[in-house]
């Protein structure tokens, strides 16, 4: 982070030598939440994906039951057609 703010305050102070701060507050770079918080919403995003990720395997699973009943029909049909 304070990388950041050098290499912008070296470009600005090249663009612009008169201006001696940086434009952008440090404030907005920097993640200010604790560990703790971090750590929760690392949490809730994992569960929402799980619940997503049940969600779509429980569509797939019906999607290939119909498919397979369906091709069934379409198969006996064209037996019973020879």
């Amino acid at each position: 982070m304070a990388k950041i703010l050098d290499v912008l305050q070296i470009a600005q102070s090249i663009l612009n030598p008169s201006s001696e701060t940086t434009v952008v507050d440090p404030k907005l770079l920097g993640d200010t939440r604790s560990v703790r918080q971090r750590i929760a919403s690392a949490r809730i995003s994992m569960q929402l994906g799980e619940n997503t990720t049940i969600k779509s395997i429980a569509r797939i699973q019906e999607w290939r039951k119909t498919i397979k009943s369906s091709e069934r029909k379409r198969l006996r049909k064209t037996v019973l057609d020879l």
